[in-house]
């Protein structure tokens, strides 16, 4: 049976998380809110298996920089597959991939281009558990 993939939402306005989460749950994801990089740390150190997480850049306290940063130092979550979702532009998308994100996405974003990025991670991820088995 295959498990239902797992998001984990980072965005500190509440209209984007549940736009986020309306369109996610609409593809049977399991969508996870976190209105703050400390929630999102908080509710990661209690399940890392996390399968995807959408973080935003521009938050207050904790800006998406640092927490993919604590995300990236941690062995417990080091392999979840970050996508920055920010309307920051050109220059927070080339800091975010040296940061260690697996893509990002501009806002506004349209509906398809988030689910496909979504999906390819997915994809990713499922080669890569299956080529780290078979070694």
């Amino acid at each position: 049976m295959n498990k239902i993939p797992k998001i984990l939402v980072v965005e500190d306005k509440e209209s984007h998380r549940l736009l986020i989460k309306r369109i996610l749950s609409q593809q049977n994801y399991k969508v996870i809110l976190a209105q703050s990089g400390m929630d999102a740390l908080l509710l990661l150190g209690s399940d890392p298996e996390i399968d995807v997480l959408l973080l935003d850049i521009m938050m207050p306290k904790y800006n998406g920089f640092e927490v993919l940063d604590m995300i990236k130092a941690n062995p417990q979550t080091k392999n979840i597959r970050v996508i920055v979702v920010s309307a920051a532009g050109k220059q927070n998308e080339a800091e975010a991939f040296l940061a260690g994100a697996a893509d990002y996405i501009a806002k506004p974003f349209k509906k398809a281009d988030l689910i496909e990025r979504i999906e390819a991670q997915l994809k990713l991820s499922r080669s890569e558990n299956l080529v780290s088995r078979v070694l």
